[in-house]
């Protein structure tokens, strides 16, 4: 099963890093939601590694990832957040919300190198 979600979490920086290279300067909101799956299914292999299971509430992973790594928790914690807030809100003042996504993806971008170290 940690296979998987490896490969699940390298298919995801792979489509990451497309999209980085082919549209730099837009899809804000499909970058940051791929950089939260990316480390979500990274967190996934810890977790199984740590003979956790794994559950079906996104917050309920971050919890457990808590017990073996507290800042990842709270900074995969932060990618949900930000991952909900480019999906769900913006649409009332598009403007805003791209420049929001454009500093979450910059700011996701450090929590992102915590994960792959």
């Amino acid at each position: 099963m940690i296979s998987a979600y490896k490969n699940k979490s390298e298919h995801n920086r792979e489509f990451l890093n497309a999209i980085e290279t082919d549209y730099p300067t837009e899809y804000y909101d499909w970058k940051v939601t791929v950089q939260f799956y990316y480390c979500l299914h990274m967190s996934y292999c810890l977790l199984l590694e740590n003979d956790i299971d794994i559950k079906t509430s996104h917050s309920e992973n971050i919890k457990s990832l808590k017990n073996i790594d507290e800042t990842l928790s709270r900074k995969l914690h932060i990618l949900l957040k930000h991952s909900k807030q480019s999906r769900y809100d913006g649409f009332s003042n598009e403007d805003n919300m791209l420049r929001i996504n454009k500093i979450n993806y910059q700011s996701n971008k450090n929590i992102i190198t915590l994960f792959e170290n």
